[in-house]
Order: structure tokens, then sequence, then C-alpha cells
């Protein structure tokens, strides 16, 4: 009975020694890991200053852009109207044709601009 308490012993105590060599890895493993996350995490926020510096300077001159686009959508409804006025004078201009005479929009357009230039020096 006392060889198998003596045996009991020793496997009890080679477990022991083993789950405290198990027990110190996890030891180091988990100051290991906590290190590196505290690197991350400095890493990271350095990150987020230096990502709301730039939004903030993208903020900025979006701001200083934002009237360039306003500017830009004016022009386009003013070309927007030529357009428009263009193709009524093409119109205007083409039901008074004579039947079977075909012109170009510019070749209308020219003839007009100069109508209106001698109707003005006309009455000067």
């Amino acid at each position: 009975m006392s060889i198998a308490f003596v045996i009991l012993v020793i496997l009890l105590s080679v477990v022991l020694y083993k789950l405290f060599i198990l027990l110190s890895d996890v030891q180091v493993t988990v100051n290991e890991t906590s290190k590196r996350v505290d690197a991350l995490l400095r890493e990271i926020s350095g990150t987020v200053v230096e990502v709301n510096s730039l939004l903030e300077d993208v903020t900025e001159k979006i701001k200083k852009i934002d009237p360039l686009f306003v500017a830009v959508g004016e022009v386009a409804e003013t070309i927007s109207d030529i357009n428009t006025s263009g193709r009524k004078l093409f119109t205007k201009k083409k039901s008074r044709l004579p039947k079977g005479k075909v012109m170009s929009v510019s070749s209308l357009i020219v003839i007009e601009l100069v109508k209106k230039i001698f109707l003005k020096k006309k009455k000067k």
C-alpha cells in the first residue's frame, strides 16, 4: 500500500511540475502579448491623430473649393440656356426656309447675326 502511495505521489509530482511549466509559459506569453498590445495601441492612437488632422485639412479644402462647384454649375446652366435658345432660333429660322432648301445650324445662326449687325448699322 505504501508503494502505491509513493507511486501516486511521484505521478502527481510529475503532473504538477508539467502544469507549473505550462503556467509559466502562459505567463510569459501573456506578458509579451500585453507589451505588444500596448505598442500597437500607441501606434493606433498616433494614426487616429493623423487621420483627424487630414480630415480637418480636407474639410477646409472642400470649403474653399465649394464656390468653384457652384460657379461651374452656373456656367453649365448658362450653356444649357444658350443651347436651348440656339435650338429655338434654328427651329424658327428653319420653318421660314423655302421647301427643299437645307441649311446647317451654324449657317442659319451666322445669317441671323449678320442681319442683326446690318440692321444696327443702318439704324445709326
